[in-house]
């Protein structure tokens, strides 16, 4: 956007304000944060200079119209378009996660965290179109995000709230993994300290085991610091007969089965602490079929 262009925008701020504060329609007001992420965006990557009066005004309107209450098509295009943006505006970070925690569906945020076209790889396409349609006819993408930045405000957050860590959040952290750069680096190690005994309870919680095994194996496959240090601290130590017990869900054990497998695939160390885990857990892999013909193959 040039600069002049972002001139006439903040002629019309006001205006915009006030659209904020009185029109309730949700597309108005999912256009204005179409419009907000737009100036944000363009103060972030340099194309156009944006004052501190215009930054304030844009995240003003932000706080207006985005919010945990708001009707979900505002929440979706909200999540949508400022996700490229937060990096710019650190004080967006707890808004924007608290949207993204507020959806009743886990569907929405699967769609707005590109879970739902995951490959085994973990990647994502740059953008895809949102399922929203208004009168305007206007069409909506998804807009990728930092995946390390949103991470690190999803750890602050966990951690102010007490350390809960529900499945909305396993999902929103698998969510980062997929749009991440480079789960490799020394960010990564740090939240995956942060929030690694949290990860490996939800193993033993049939709605969110599925999302829990994909974080773990995605991170101890793709950096080796985790890698190694989840092997050296045992992370699933006691977890086989949590999961294996007679109350245990069919579900998680199924997914258990799922990630020791392929970590155990993944190389020769994590090969070996399988095979160790198994046979400390003796008398409960004998109980169960797959957890035993999982161990006899590891003996081959």
């Amino acid at each position: 956007m040039a600069n002049g262009g972002m001139t006439e925008i903040g002629q019309f701020l006001e205006t915009l304000q006030s659209l904020a504060n009185e029109d309730t329609y949700w597309e108005t007001r999912a256009q204005l944060l179409v419009v907000t992420a737009t100036i944000l965006a363009s103060d972030q990557d340099g194309t156009a200079e944006v004052t501190a009066e215009v930054k304030a005004f844009a995240l003003g309107i932000i706080s207006t119209v985005f919010k945990p209450t708001a009707h979900s098509n505002i929440k979706r295009v909200g999540v949508a378009y400022l996700a490229p943006v937060l990096s710019c505006s650190p004080p967006l970070m707890p808004l924007y996660l608290s949207v993204l925690l507020s959806f009743d569906r886990p569907s929405d945020r699967a769609t707005l965290l590109g879970l739902n076209n995951m490959s085994a790889s973990f990647s994502r396409e740059a953008t895809m179109e949102l399922p929203v349609s208004g009168s305007t006819g206007m069409t909506y993408v998804v807009h990728p995000m930092n995946g390390a930045s949103v991470a690190q405000g999803l750890v602050d957050l966990i951690q102010a709230n007490g350390g809960t860590f529900f499945e909305e959040h396993a999902q929103v952290m698998l969510g980062c993994i997929v749009a991440a750069e480079d789960l490799g680096s020394n960010v990564w190690a740090e939240i995956w300290d942060a929030t690694k005994m949290m990860v490996v309870d939800t193993l033993i919680n049939a709605n969110a085991c599925d999302l829990a095994a994909d974080i773990i194996y995605s991170l101890v496959s793709q950096n080796d610091s985790i890698s190694k240090s989840f092997v050296e601290a045992d992370m699933l130590a006691g977890l086989v007969e949590d999961v294996f017990s007679a109350e245990g869900e069919g579900k998680c054990q199924e997914g258990f089965v799922v990630l020791a497998s392929k970590l155990a695939n993944f190389s020769v160390g994590c090969c070996r602490y399988i095979e160790g885990l198994l046979d400390r857990s003796g008398s409960t892999v004998d109980g169960n079929d797959d957890l035993r013909n999982l161990r006899d193959d590891l003996k081959r």
